[in-house]
């Protein structure tokens, strides 16, 4: 993160939802340095089905998103890495979230 020059470390949490069939739904970052930055995301046509990106917003900032699927443990979609920026105000937060379906 960084506010007004200063760097720091900030943890939040990542939620995301999606349908295989029309390959779109959201994706949520909650509670990072105290703000909720949410969005549509939705799939890239050229991916084979494992990549999705898309627009976040929140607390007056925005950003974007980008991510694929991985397979898990017992899953071929079973976990998700996914990267993502956000700016406004005098603030930049860049960062990574990383999901597994229960």
């Amino acid at each position: 993160m960084n506010a007004s020059g200063q760097q720091y470390v900030a943890f939040g949490n990542y939620a995301q939802s999606w349908s295989f069939g029309d390959r779109t739904r959201t994706a949520t970052i909650s509670n990072l340095d105290g703000a909720t930055y949410s969005g549509s995301i939705h799939g890239v046509s050229n991916s084979g089905g494992a990549e999705f990106h898309g627009s976040i917003s929140g607390a007056g900032r925005s950003g974007s998103l980008q991510g694929a699927f991985m397979r898990g443990a017992s899953n071929n979609a079973g976990e998700v890495g996914a990267q993502f920026h956000v700016t406004g105000g005098g603030y930049k937060a860049a960062g990574v979230a990383l999901g597994r379906t229960p």
